[in-house]
């Protein structure tokens, strides 16, 4: 039987438009939830929320800044609105860059975390409430990097290392009314964003050696990158009732990477 863990839920996904958001987003929606595409880009919310309606699903786009509270509190009331409360958060939308400490300008340092730590703050601090009236659950995109570093990643290790703080501060904070907060820390995974790293396009026929090469010689364990569907799958997995003596922890989806540091 097709597995429908989420039947009749509200569910709610930041940073929706493309990768592991995107995946996640669609899986909700394949195992019954109704999604809200939750991304700073309109557009590519948009586009999600078109693949899951086209294969039957429920879901609505919703234009957010997640750096930005009352572009968090709107969307916030946009969901209850239409949905009626949220069971689920999956608190994704994240950047990177990569640079040297001192090469790092402030304005940078400062947007990096504005996305990756304040961006999760604000929306679990106005979802929060509908989340304890469902006695629901917080799934956090952290990274593998929190536990082992590599040249050049200052702010984004140091952004994604909060993450962990913040995760089980919350778990503390919200156990009393069953709401559950984890992190799914992944590794090297196949999306735009990594593709937009190694100077490689969407579409460009170079990426799938260049992807080969990349898991080969920098991912050790399984030597392959991860999927953003396997990454999700994780996601899922933490934000249902199979995961409800989990909370607090964060689970590494890396294939082995962080095993060999």
């Amino acid at each position: 039987m097709e597995s429908l863990r989420f039947s009749g839920k509200s569910v709610v996904v930041t940073g929706a438009g493309s990768g592991i958001g995107r995946a996640a987003a669609v899986g909700f929606a394949a195992e019954g939830a109704s999604v809200a595409c939750l991304d700073r880009d309109a557009d590519n919310a948009e586009s999600t929320t078109s693949m899951i309606r086209d294969t039957g699903g429920r879901s609505f786009a919703v234009e957010v800044d997640v750096r930005d509270e009352e572009s968090v509190r709107a969307a916030t009331a946009v969901v209850v609105d239409v949905h009626g409360g949220i069971d689920v958060l999956a608190a994704n939308a994240g950047v990177n860059g990569f640079q040297t400490l001192h090469e790092v300008t402030v304005e940078d340092w400062d947007d990096m975390f504005a996305v990756n730590v304040r961006g999760v703050f604000l929306s679990i601090k106005h979802m929060v409430p509908y989340l304890i009236e469902r006695a629901g659950s917080v799934v956090i995109t952290g990274s593998a990097i929190q536990s082992g570093s590599r040249p050049g990643s200052a702010a984004y290790a140091s952004s994604k290392s909060a993450l962990a703080g913040l995760a089980r501060a919350a778990a503390l904070d919200y156990a009393a009314h069953g709401v559950r907060v984890n992190i799914v820390a992944p590794g090297t995974t196949d999306t735009s964003m990594v593709r937009g790293m190694s100077g490689v396009g969407e579409d460009d026929d170079r990426w799938p050696a260049m992807r080969e090469a990349w898991g080969r010689d920098r991912m050790p364990g399984l030597q392959r990158m991860g999927t953003a569907a396997e990454v999700a799958a994780a996601v899922l997995m933490l934000a249902s009732s199979d995961a409800a003596f989990i909370t607090g922890t964060t689970l590494f989806v890396d294939g082995g990477m962080t095993a060999a540091l």
